[in-house]
């Protein structure tokens, strides 16, 4: 009934995406995805939205895809150290978190890929 999670380093093929809630009273998720090849690079890009009635549906929206790349798009903020990535709040406050696997602090396929936290 449910798959685990992606390895860190995927084989093949894989998806990735950002997601916005657009916000207003519709309940509906945006998502702008890209088809990752196995080479690491872009194969193909789209827009989905799920509505209230949890049904995923391709989007050529391409308005939205952009808003949702522009809007969603991250950057790293945080720092990486030899045991911790360590994030700070907007009151300044630091946080120290243990680092996992190798792995997903590198990919050889989506090289200086970012990530962030959103409040």
């Amino acid at each position: 009934m449910f798959r685990r999670l992606a390895p860190a380093d995927p084989p093949g093929r894989f998806s990735e995406g950002l997601l916005q809630v657009p916000g207003g009273q519709d309940m509906t998720l945006t998502f702008a995805a890209t088809v990752v090849d196995a080479s690491g690079k872009a194969a193909e890009t789209g827009c989905y939205v799920i509505g209230a009635d949890m049904k995923l549906r391709r989007s050529s929206d391409a308005a939205a895809e952009k808003a949702v790349r522009e809007k969603a798009a991250t950057k790293q903020d945080f720092q990486v150290d030899d045991a911790s990535v360590i994030m700070t709040d907007k009151k300044g406050k630091r946080y120290r978190l243990p680092k996992g696997p190798d792995a997903l602090s590198r990919s050889p396929r989506r090289p200086g890929r970012a990530a962030s936290a959103r409040s």
